[in-house]
This record gives structure tokens, sequence and C-alpha cells, in this order.
């Protein structure tokens, strides 16, 4: 968590701590797992900082509900005095957890062996994009939302060594949909520590190319499509997007896609000033309100010699135009996505957005409405189609369970 104004609003790390331990003590394999990792942490960090396991026990503040109300988290801290330190924290010079067997149980969580099916399935017949779980962004994504790594089955590594061969093989855009093809697949090996080479270039590429553009404040994307070929009544509604934008099948118009390769670039990117200063200008571009009312999903775009395609991928934001929030189901995954940049959390829609959330929170237990956290085959991750992260449904606390897990994730700005 940032310091500063983020850490003021939304809590001390003593608050947090809590819902970890809530879920630690209740949730399944996957995030049970994620619990303890980030318990561990917070420990070492509030030893380091002279604060005591008894002084968290007896704090009174927990996550904030807003920016000046506080919430008394009596029920979790009766929760924490239950539980024998000694079951909970092993020795050492700090509180530690044993993660390591906590994460053999994750990873052989029937969901997260399911996913690990489905990200090999890549090798048979490589896929990309589509609603169907084997397709790369699906399974991909799922995985990054369990903590996948690629050590963890050799399924994963043999899969990401042929996703390698596969970049090589398709590193020309020959294809107008190649540049962000490639873009996900590269995100996913730079999630996955891989850092030179072919994942460096297609990843700064897609920094530079879409600062490029956006750095202008150019919100005029649009042409009349008069002097194309006829477009098809079924796309007519569409407005036409300017081909310059996606000139020699490179695109430069920032995409849902991009903010997760922002989010995970290798750790040299990621330290580069002058790339967080590019990215942030991005950012700054999604949050506008200009950019949000562009047409959803941008609009066509044209391939020659007469073929029209819908371009996809935008980076709207749920409600960011609406008064009221019910009915978006992918309100969760966006603001969990978003949370990564600092100057998306600045936002007045990230802000609504978790004083709404903040609604359904009792005694610091989040429980969202179901259509916030869909789980279903053949939908798509991007926009909330896969929220599930492993938990029971016929459990009547599986909600709590996940929503105070994705909001937590929110929350404290833990990056997988």
């Amino acid at each position: 968590m940032e310091q500063g104004a983020d850490k003021e609003r939304y809590g001390d790390m003593h608050g947090i701590k809590a819902g970890y331990v809530y879920l630690y003590k209740n949730a399944g394999a996957i995030i049970k797992y994620e619990a303890a990792k980030a318990l561990d942490k917070i420990n070492r960090e509030m030893t380091a900082d002279g604060n005591s396991q008894q002084a968290m026990i007896s704090s009174e503040r927990t996550v904030s509900r807003g920016a000046n109300q506080e919430l008394n988290s009596g029920a979790l801290r009766a929760e924490l005095a239950k539980i024998p330190e000694e079951s909970l924290f092993g020795g050492g010079a700090y509180p530690t957890l044993n993660t390591g067997a906590l994460r053999a149980e994750m990873v052989t969580h029937h969901d997260a062996q399911y996913w690990i099916g489905q990200l090999r399935l890549f090798i048979d017949r490589p896929q990309v994009h589509n609603a169907d779980d084997r397709c790369l962004e699906n399974s991909m994504y799922k995985l990054a939302s369990f903590g996948m790594a690629e050590d963890d089955d050799n399924r994963i590594k043999e899969t990401n060594k042929f996703i390698v061969k596969y970049l090589y093989d398709n590193k020309d855009n020959q294809v107008f949909y190649d540049s962000i093809s490639s873009t996900i697949a590269a995100s996913w090996l730079a999630y996955m520590g891989y850092e030179d080479g072919i994942v460096h270039d297609i990843l700064l590429e897609r920094v530079e190319k879409v600062f490029e553009f956006v750095n202008n404040g150019d919100y005029d994307i649009y042409i009349s499509p008069e002097g194309y070929p006829v477009i098809p009544q079924a796309r007519r509604l569409h407005p036409l997007v300017n081909p310059d934008l996606y000139k020699n099948n490179c695109w430069r118009l920032p995409t849902v896609h991009d903010m997760f390769t922002y989010a995970h670039l290798p750790q040299k990117m990621a330290d580069d000033q002058t790339i967080k200063a590019k990215i942030n200008r991005i950012i700054e571009y999604v949050m506008d309100a200009r950019y949000q009312r562009l047409h959803e999903g941008y609009g066509l775009m044209f391939v020659r010699p007469a073929k029209y395609y819908s371009m996809g991928w935008s980076v709207h934001l749920d409600g960011y135009n609406s008064d009221n929030f019910f009915g978006y189901s992918g309100l969760v995954w966006g603001a969990e996505l978003m949370s990564k940049f600092a100057t998306a959390r600045k936002s007045g829609w990230f802000k609504r957005v978790l004083a709404h959330l903040e609604g359904y929170c009792k005694d610091g237990i989040y429980s969202f409405p179901k259509e916030y956290l869909g789980e279903a085959r053949r939908k798509y991750y991007v926009g909330g189609g896969h929220m599930g992260l492993g938990e029971d449904r016929r459990r009547r606390e599986w909600r709590e369970i996940e929503s105070t897990a994705w909001m937590l994730r929110i929350l404290s700005g833990i990056e997988k």
C-alpha cells in the first residue's frame, strides 16, 4: 500500500491484516494461500516498524469505510484472539506462516488444475481470443488471479516455452489482430518472470506506440466511411476508426490487455522512470471522460481490401457514466485491475466504486451481489466473466469469502 493519501483513506495495516486472518481461517486453498502470503508480508512490515502481534489484536482500527469513517472491528479481533499463535504463526525473528505447504494445496486445487489444463491446450491449438476456457486470454488471466507461477506445474513451463516460439513465429504483425495477440502472450510471460528478448520488445512497443498517440490528447479517432467499401448493414451502427490508428497492424489505441501488461512489466522496465511517466500518461488518457464517452469497443476497423471487423478491447469502465452501479458485472473486476495505477485510484470513478462497494461491508467482511462475482464456462475473463477464486459456491459463506478477497486486493494494492 502506498503511503500518504491512499493509506489514510483505506485504513491501517492492522485492519487489512484482520481481513486476511478471516480469509485464512475460512477460505479454501486458493484464497487461503493468498491470505497466508499477505499475512507473512504484513508481519514482516509490522515487525520492521516495531509493532507487535499484541498491538495488532488490541487495535481498534480496521479498513476505512470511506474517507473519514472507521469501522469497529470487534468481531474480527475476537476471531483473532481465538487463534492460538502457535497454530497460525511459526517461530523465527518475526511471525511466519508455512506458505510452502499452503501453496502446494493451492496448486493441487481442482480449479487450479483445470485451468492449467486449459492453458496447456494452447500448444495443441494456439488461440488467443475467444470465450472458450482454453483460449489464452482466459486461461492465463485465470491462473494469474490464482497467483500461479511457472514452477508450480511442468505443463505451465512447457506451454510458456511454446508461447515464446509462438511470439517469434508471429512477430511481424501480419494479421490485423497480431499486435494484440502478441501483447497478451508477452504480458503473460512477463508475469511468469520472462524479461528479455522478444518479450521486452513487444511490451516496450505497447508502451511507446500507445503513448505516441495518447500524448497529444486526441480523442477524435473516427472518420467518415465515405470513400471506403460499403459497410455491411449489420455493422453500420458502429463508427469507423481511423485506419492510421492500426496502420501496419499495430494498434495505437490503448486496450484493456495493455492495463494488465503495464501492471506486470519486467522489473527493469517497471523501474524505468521514463516508462513509468509514459504509462501514467496513458492511464490519464483512459480515465478522461472524453475517452469513456467513445464507442465501447471503439468501433469498426477496415481491413483491406473490403473487410470490416469490430475492434473491441477498449478500456471502458463499468459505471463511469452512470449514477447507479447496479447491473455492472465487471465493476469489481475493473476496480481491481485499475487499482494498480495511482492515477486511476485518484479518479472520481474509482472513489465512487469504493464507496459503493463499502456499502456491502459489515464488521470488515464484504458480501457483494453475486452478479459482481460471475463465474461460468465460455465467458471472457476480461469484463468479469471468471471471478471465481476456488470457493465451493454451494457453501453459504462463499460470497463473503470471495467478496472480501477481491476487496482486499483492491484496498491493499497486492500485485500478483
